[in-house]
């Protein structure tokens, strides 16, 4: 994904079925897709588990998540919200400040 990939979707996205166009499960596990919202035709290509790869067939359908504001930056997983970024990157540096913190009073206590 890309950053303003990641970042619109984050923001307000919704869900549609979408028909698979294309299965690619030789060379990388992927899906080529189109779906419809308010009349207007989008396509896209992501990566699925083999599993899935290889039980799908083109004519099936699968959820597809995308931007509402632009719905050409879609995906067939639910993005993460703002919330859930936040929450990953808090818990990142708590993590880092504990890890600090546990250093420095093993040191302080080897002393």
């Amino acid at each position: 994904m890309t950053i303003p990939k990641d970042y619109f979707l984050s923001k307000n996205y919704t869900f549609t079925d979408a028909e698979i166009t294309d299965i690619i499960c030789a060379k990388n596990n992927g899906a080529e897709y189109k779906f419809t919202v308010n009349g207007s035709t989008y396509s896209g290509r992501d990566w699925i588990d083999k599993p899935k790869c290889t039980s799908l067939e083109p004519g099936d359908n699968i959820l597809v998540w995308y931007s509402v504001d632009k719905p050409n930056f879609n995906t067939l997983y639910q993005p993460q919200s703002d919330a859930m970024q936040g929450d990953l990157i808090f818990g990142l540096l708590a993590s880092l400040f504990l890890g600090a913190a546990f250093s420095w009073l093993f040191r302080k206590r080897s002393q």
